[in-house]
């Protein structure tokens, strides 16, 4: 067993439903995308954010986060079971990058030009 000592207010209570490592996945995961899509980005309600690899660990998060906060959300994904997971975490088009051009396709549906 290791042990380490932290002041309490930098650590936080793993959920019962959680093993250790998935509790330590949690933070990781949502912290680095709200610093760099919310801090760093500003992301805000309203607006279109492009995920690539949607179905990974902080793909997902990312679509859940930007769902969540209003954001019009697009991902791209590698198979059709991978853009269904990413619908129901709430991605509101997901492009398989295998079969879509994605950079036109997201153009199309956006009415832009796709740029030469």
């Amino acid at each position: 067993m290791r042990i380490c000592a932290v002041p309490a207010p930098q650590c936080l209570p793993v959920p019962k439903v959680f093993d250790m490592i998935t509790a330590a996945a949690v933070p990781e995961t949502f912290f680095t995308v709200w610093t760099n899509v919310f801090d760093r980005g500003r992301l805000q309600a309203g607006e279109t954010f492009l995920v690539h690899g949607g179905s990974s660990g902080i793909g997902t998060t990312a679509i859940q986060l930007a769902h969540v906060f209003g954001a019009r959300v697009i991902t791209t994904v590698g198979g059709a079971d991978k853009a269904e997971a990413c619908r129901k975490l709430g991605a509101d088009l997901a492009l398989n990058y295998r079969e879509q051009d994605f950079v036109k396709e997201v153009m199309r549906r956006r009415r832009i030009a796709a740029p030469i």
